[in-house]
């Protein structure tokens, strides 16, 4: 004998979650259309001088992820569609509109992580240029040291001098990217996926890399979750309906 009433809690628990995961989904969506309007204002502010009263341009930054931020609203209506439809044709149209919404999350919280990600390395940027532009420099004293027959002994020790400065700057600046670098995550992740030891500096093409994948994984794995429990708790109501019949 099938427990109906844990059956039914069940299902309701997993829908609830369900539900809970997709309105997260559908703020995101709702935060990111805000914050590309606000960017939209702080940019007339900067080219006019003041914001005018032309809230157009506002409105084509905020609608487009407004309205999908609302889409995503629908993913647990079209898998209860999905669910209780006996054509096969009608479940198959059904599930290609949660796949295009799933895709349409997925890009939302893709954005979402992208925007962070870059947020939380932005302070490094400063100090890899500052990095190019040392080693710049020490290659060109170098290059002076090897050519040095025509300079004097006072030129070539100002030089020598002015390499052991570059060289303790070009520490500082490794030192400064690695404590920006080594309390975040995906840092660490790509130190150990590469084999770097925690001294050696793991390039941007490579935390980019990284960061996809991870990202896309995680974005992915959110999307999908939020179906399953939509599925999982249909099915324990399909089963609680069948005992009662």
């Amino acid at each position: 004998m099938i427990d109906i009433e844990n059956l039914s809690r069940t299902g309701k628990i997993l829908l609830s979650l369900a539900w809970v995961l997709i309105s997260i989904q559908c703020l995101l969506g709702i935060l990111i259309a805000w914050s590309l309007g606000f960017q939209s204002y702080e940019y007339n502010l900067e080219v006019y001088g003041s914001f005018s009263s032309n809230y157009f341009d506002i409105m084509l930054a905020v609608l487009p992820f407004l309205m999908v931020a609302l889409v995503s609203l629908s993913v647990i209506p079209l898998c209860k569609a999905i669910y209780i439809q006996k054509s096969i044709i009608k479940k198959l149209l059904f599930l290609l509109g949660v796949l295009l919404i799933s895709l349409i999350n997925f890009e939302t919280l893709a954005v979402a992580f992208e925007r962070q990600f870059h947020k939380t390395f932005y302070q490094t940027v400063k100090f890899e240029k500052e990095l190019i532009i040392n080693s710049n420099k020490i290659f060109a004293n170098n290059e002076l040291i090897i050519n040095s027959e025509n300079l004097s002994n006072e030129k070539v020790l100002a030089i020598q001098a002015t390499l052991i400065s570059l060289e303790k700057e070009k520490i500082n600046l490794q030192l400064a990217i690695i404590n920006t670098y080594k309390d975040n995550q995906i840092y660490r992740l790509a130190q150990s996926f590469y084999g770097l030891n925690n001294g050696e500096i793991v390039s941007k093409r490579q935390l980019q890399l990284l960061a996809k994948t991870w990202f896309g994984t995680l974005a992915g794995i959110i999307v999908l979750v939020p179906i399953l429990l939509s599925f999982g708790a249909f099915q324990f109501r399909k089963k609680e309906y069948k005992e009662i019949l």
